[in-house]
């Protein structure tokens, strides 16, 4: 998976916590162990899969990818690559609540670009009742990725999308890669509680 632009090394790892009206929230958000994650949920990453300690939450993943994503954009690729084509296996109340719980507006802003994306290109409607009930633009608007914010985001404003405008996180059209997952039913040999309803 790749980004047009030449990136920075990764950061080994960012711990961000965040504060709730009632708790504490630590959300990891290491690149390396967010794409070791999402190989367990089918993204052919080139990283082992995340040791198995019980069920892939696949919402709290997704609600730390849209924390993470700037300084890494492969892992925005991954998520509405991933959510294009299974967002069916998403529990929108639980996304809808950990994203109200953990994220600011500035990051809500993210999410919400990333769930219209990916209803652009094949996902489920029912992710805009998400984008609706709870998310907000970006208080202050700018490009998506680090790397634009420091070295182009004159170029990145210019080729933004619209639909990165509206949400005030600027990015370039980005090439989907479904032929980065795996099929929809190893994501179901391997990840069972995905059929799971009540969640």
């Amino acid at each position: 998976m790749t980004y047009s632009r030449c990136l920075p090394n990764s950061t080994a790892q960012i711990i961000t916590v965040i504060f709730s009206t009632s708790r504490w929230y630590t959300i990891n958000t290491d690149a390396n162990n967010l794409a070791s994650r999402w190989v367990r949920a089918g993204v052919l990453f080139n990283v082992p899969a995340a040791e198995s300690r019980g069920p892939l939450d696949i919402e709290q993943l997704i609600v730390d990818t849209a924390l993470a994503c700037p300084a890494d954009p492969r892992l925005y690729i991954a998520a509405w690559s991933w959510l294009s084509r299974h967002s069916s296996f998403i529990a929108p109340h639980r996304l809808k609540r950990l994203a109200l719980e953990q994220l600011d507006p500035q990051n809500q802003a993210t999410l919400g670009l990333l769930m219209e994306t990916a209803v652009e290109h094949g996902a489920a409607q029912h992710l805009l009742q998400i984008v609706s009930a709870c998310l907000e633009t970006a208080p202050e608007p700018g490009p998506l990725f680090d790397v634009d914010r420091d070295w182009f985001e004159d170029s990145a404003q210019l080729d933004a999308t619209a639909l990165s405008k509206k949400w005030g996180r600027w990015c370039q059209a980005i090439e989907l890669k479904p032929d980065a997952l795996r099929p929809t039913e190893w994501i179901l040999a391997n990840n069972p509680s995905f059929r799971d309803e009540s969640r």
